[in-house]
């Protein structure tokens, strides 16, 4: 029996409730438009029904609703639908309420309240996002190595047929949970590392040792390669900041010589007051100089490589007119329309006290609109949350709200 017709023919109650926000008339439709609204009701139909589908495994099933879900998300983008019967296909979860580091430029060193470190139970909330879900990142403002739970919320991660990746200062990583986290499949190890010198490291990441960070990285490595696996992707990720960011040359180096897979550099964002002067965009000319040769050192040596966007130079008119300075990334064209940021119709980001929204840079409403909180309400409930569909309206009129206008991290593809 083909799969279309299994999905026909079964029935789940596992989909989102939310019907499909002003769906116009099909009277008068172009044959595209009217094309595109039937194709979205056999999506949104089939994807309530995978997993009931017989004679697949889970695999099997993981895969398809991976599949219809990205399917179901583009057409409810194209038809300019802002609430959603297509799940979040990247969960963030904040497992880890506190650290042993005092980085600099971390709001823990700066007052920001502590949180009980998650465990399973917590984590088994969200099993509605999961199944639609490809990836989660469980980390946090904290260390989740520190997390009693961490490997058994990994594995249960991984029997939901996610791919795991996460944040960690490695200075816990010794060579048990090394290779805890290679059996266990984890798919990414994203690694803390805003220093390639030892002075700058022990000054920005307080309490943390270069040396043995250094040698649990290569330890890492060694363990992955001997284990005859790729995984996890061991990936550096390095905040740009106006007084380390001369060093993102030798970072590349460096992440190149430790064995990663990858270096990303990310500009600071700005946690109190006190770290206004470190912003990287208060001399832009001298960070982009320094982006652009960690960029061409990159590719000479054959390491992946992901910096933001480079800062706009208002005082050289001439050099921002260059080609090489035209790094903003375009808005996606999907059939008629554009999207600024895609996050909104991708993600579902927990913050530690609870609140949701779609990504990092938001904590509080939009346009007067909660996005909710997991204590208050079920997770599942809070993808059409009323801050969520408020922030897609915008997105979609092309009015982004001002936290928004001034990201560097916005994606605008829809994956």
């Amino acid at each position: 029996m083909p799969l279309a017709a299994q999905l026909q023919a079964t029935a789940s109650p596992s989909a989102p409730t939310a019907e499909p926000v002003n769906p116009a008339p099909t009277t008068g439709d172009d044959p595209q438009l009217a094309l595109k609204k039937k194709l979205h009701g056999q999506a949104a139909s089939a994807l309530r029904k995978v997993f009931q589908v017989p004679g697949l495994s889970f695999a099997q099933r993981k895969l398809h609703a991976v599949k219809l879900n990205h399917q179901l998300r583009m057409l409810e983008f194209e038809l300019g639908h802002t609430q959603l019967q297509s799940w979040p296909q990247a969960v963030e979860l904040p497992v880890a309420g506190n650290c042993n580091l005092r980085c600099e430029m971390c709001s823990l060193a700066h007052g920001a309240p502590t949180y009980p470190f998650w465990t399973l139970q917590d984590v088994s909330r969200f099993k509605e996002l999961f199944k639609f879900a490809s990836s989660v990142n469980p980390t946090g403002v904290g260390e989740p190595l520190m997390a009693r739970e961490f490997f058994p919320m990994i594995e249960f991660f991984k029997s939901h047929g996610l791919m795991v990746g996460f944040f960690t200062n490695a200075t816990l990583m010794d060579e048990k949970k090394a290779d805890k986290l290679i059996r266990l499949g984890v798919d990414a190890v994203n690694i803390s590392l805003d220093g390639a010198t030892k002075e700058t490291f022990e000054r920005i990441r307080v309490h943390a040792k270069f040396e043995p960070v250094l040698r649990n990285i290569r330890q890492l490595v060694a363990l992955r390669d001997a284990s005859g696996t790729k995984l996890p992707r061991v990936q550096i990720a390095m905040v740009l900041m106006k007084d380390n960011v001369h060093e993102f040359p030798a970072m590349v180096r460096l992440a190149k010589d430790l064995g990663a897979d990858r270096l990303y550099g990310m500009y600071m964002s700005k946690s109190a007051a006190v770290l206004e002067p470190r912003m990287p965009q208060h001399d832009a000319a001298r960070t982009n100089a320094f982006l652009r040769e960690g960029r061409e050192l990159a590719q000479s040596l054959g390491l992946d490589l992901w910096i933001p966007e480079l800062l706009p130079e208002p005082a050289s008119e001439a050099a921002r007119a260059q080609p090489e300075q035209a790094v903003e990334r375009p808005n996606q064209k999907l059939g008629n329309r554009e999207v600024y940021c895609a996050y909104p119709w991708m993600q579902f980001l927990v913050h530690n006290d609870g609140d949701v929204s779609p990504c990092c840079q938001i904590h509080g409403p939009i346009g007067g609109q909660p996005f909710g909180n997991i204590h208050q309400t079920p997770p599942e409930q809070l993808w059409n949350s009323p801050g969520m569909v408020t922030l897609r309206e915008k997105l979609l009129k092309g009015e982004p709200p001002g936290i928004c206008r001034n990201c560097k991290l916005r994606t605008s593809q829809m994956t």
